[in-house]
């Protein structure tokens, strides 16, 4: 029986997404996200997400004390108040 990837959940490009993240906060998420929950070498996900270790150690240090850099990496849903004034013609 051969195995086709139509039936996979997982493919190689969607590996990819997470694994070479092409847009900067998708790289800076998920370089700390490596660091800080999977725990691998801050000089290792560094390399691997092309930081150098100092800009790297900035990036962790903004995420750790900067409320704001925290926010950035995830938009807050707009509410229907916010989505109808911004509809509404301005006079």
């Amino acid at each position: 029986m051969e195995s086709s990837t139509a039936n996979q959940i997982t493919t190689p490009g969607n590996q990819n997404f997470f694994l070479s993240p092409q847009f900067p906060m998708q790289r800076q998420y998920e370089a700390l996200r490596a660091y800080l929950v999977d725990e691998e070498p801050s000089a290792d996900v560094a390399r691997r997400f092309g930081y150098s270790p100092g800009a790297f150690r900035v990036l962790c240090y903004q995420f750790r004390h900067d409320p704001q850099k925290r926010a950035s990496f995830f938009r807050q849903p707009a509410t229907r108040a916010s989505i109808v004034s911004r509809s509404r013609p301005r006079p």
